[in-house]
């Protein structure tokens, strides 16, 4: 069970919906915190993994964005679209 020592180091928290990320974020050395598995209906289920950057490790690293990734912050950026 973890105790509350073992995350004080942590001083950036991840989420990703994603295995692919996930393994990317560990790739880099960051830890995994949690495991999410939420039941939206009965045959529907959503996985989350939560992982935490321990400062002893310095200068936080990032995984690259996805190709997905990249074309939501552009999405996100374009003004002319209503939403």
């Amino acid at each position: 069970m973890n105790k509350i020592s073992d995350y004080e180091h942590i001083i950036e928290v991840a989420r990703t919906e994603t295995t692919e990320k996930a393994n990317s974020y560990l790739a880099l050395g960051w830890v995994m915190l949690n495991i999410e598995s939420n039941q939206y209906s009965e045959h529907s289920w959503s996985t989350a993994y939560v992982l935490g950057w321990n400062k002893s490790k310095n200068q936080i690293k990032y995984p690259e964005k996805t190709e997905w990734e990249k074309m939501s912050d552009k999405v996100a950026k374009d003004e002319s679209i209503p939403f």
